[in-house]
């Protein structure tokens, strides 16, 4: 039963609820700190002032089960920096977990027993949680499902004894250069609207999902070949969208109408796309135009496009 409790993923799922709310986090985040200050408090004042056993044991519990909310009261600060929860949560189905963890939650009554497990992944080396199951320190999707769950070394780099900073050539001044396209030279702006919830996902109120869906092409979108286009994908869907275009590379102009990071500044595929943000991406097509084979632009996270958050659109000869 232990094996099934991970202490961070119970913070996140408690702290993103049903909907996903800031005020939900804000709530969560308060409770587990409450919680470690109120419970520690009532068990040391029971323990100082009770003369009998059964006031003292009783003291030591409240105790022990208040120190299980300082690990999640530790976890629910990281998570509450921006975009960490979606990350956390973005290939999660928060429904099922929720109904899941809110049965496991009551291993906060067991004294010291989330202080011990979040003290377990604290310890276990890295490289087993990474490489064996996804970085996930538990039953992964990926290769099997979970069958690599013990942790297996794929690969180990050992830098040559021969190698030293003397006979490296030295870094140029700068990696690479960019050219960055003017908002003004798009052509077209596209509405790319995520939205749909468990089990039928859409993009712009078209959800793909069986083989007569793709072969559909009265929804496909037709772009020029030559021209610059502005994507404002907008997620009304709920939950964390990683939205990818195949065929070209894109910029990201703005999320939600502020400029992008230093990190988002070059050239995508895939685009992070927070609940309820809006992010405008500008690319230009400039070549493999076919007026019949269509490429994809969907959700990358496979559970979604599963369940049909996937969309077409040909680049056409001018």
């Amino acid at each position: 039963m232990l094996k099934l409790v991970n202490v961070r993923r119970l913070a996140a799922i408690d702290m993103y609820g049903v909907r996903g709310t800031a005020r939900r986090r804000r709530i969560i985040l308060v409770e587990f700190v409450a919680g470690v200050v109120a419970m520690v408090s009532i068990g040391g004042w029971m323990l100082t002032q009770s003369s009998e056993t059964g006031g003292r044991l009783l003291g030591l519990w409240f105790i022990g089960a208040g120190l299980n909310y300082a690990p999640l009261a530790m976890y629910a600060i990281a998570l509450s920096r921006s975009g960490a929860l979606g990350a956390e949560l973005a290939d999660v189905d928060t429904h099922k977990e929720l109904h899941r963890y809110g049965v496991l939650q009551l291993w906060i009554l067991v004294p010291l027993s989330l202080v011990v497990l979040c003290a377990r992944d604290v310890l276990q080396p890295t490289s087993r949680r990474f490489v064996g199951n996804g970085g996930r320190g538990g039953g992964g999707r990926g290769n099997g499902g979970g069958g690599n769950g013990a942790g297996t070394t794929l690969l180990t780099i050992q830098p040559s004894s021969s190698v030293t900073s003397a006979n490296l050539p030295p870094l140029p001044g700068q990696l690479n250069s960019m050219e960055r396209l003017d908002p003004a030279s798009a052509s077209v702006t596209r509405q790319m609207v995520l939205g749909g919830g468990r089990g039928r996902r859409t993009i712009n109120g078209v959800s793909m999902q069986t083989m007569a869906d793709m072969m559909d092409m009265s929804n496909v979108a037709r772009v020029r070949l030559g021209d610059v286009e502005r994507w404002n994908v907008v997620n009304q869907g709920g939950g964390t969208h990683l939205f990818h275009i195949h065929d070209v590379q894109f910029q990201i102009l703005s999320r939600n109408g502020n400029a992008p990071a230093a990190s988002e500044l070059g050239r995508k595929d895939t685009v992070q796309v927070r609940s309820n943000e809006t992010v405008a991406l500008l690319m230009r097509f400039t070549d493999y135009a076919d007026a019949d084979t269509p490429y994809m632009y969907h959700c990358h996270i496979l559970p979604h496009e599963d369940q049909g958050m996937m969309g077409q659109f040909l680049v056409v000869p001018a």
